[in-house]
């Protein structure tokens, strides 16, 4: 494996804490200002993972797709054309 595909692999902490701060400030907005209890919140911290789980569906079935198009491609392409 290339090291640009180890890198791949890290997660972005900076973005990963972003995140979180900015989740956690809204959550704590929501239960003062909207009055919001903890069963609507982990209702809706359950849609955001199902959300998180239907996105890494898709992109592992295009993964899955881009590779099966790599492998079915034919590895010699020299002098495969009529004329060539």
């Amino acid at each position: 494996m290339s090291e640009e595909e180890e890198k791949i692999h890290i997660p972005k902490w900076d973005v990963v804490e972003d995140l979180f701060n900015t989740v956690s400030d809204h959550i704590d907005k929501m239960f003062t200002e909207k009055k919001a209890n903890f069963i609507e919140i982990d209702i809706a911290m359950m849609m955001i993972g199902e959300k998180i789980r239907q996105e890494k569906h898709f992109v592992y079935s295009q993964m899955e797709k881009q590779q099966d198009a790599e492998e079915s491609e034919p590895k010699d392409t020299k002098n495969t054309h009529f004329y060539g």
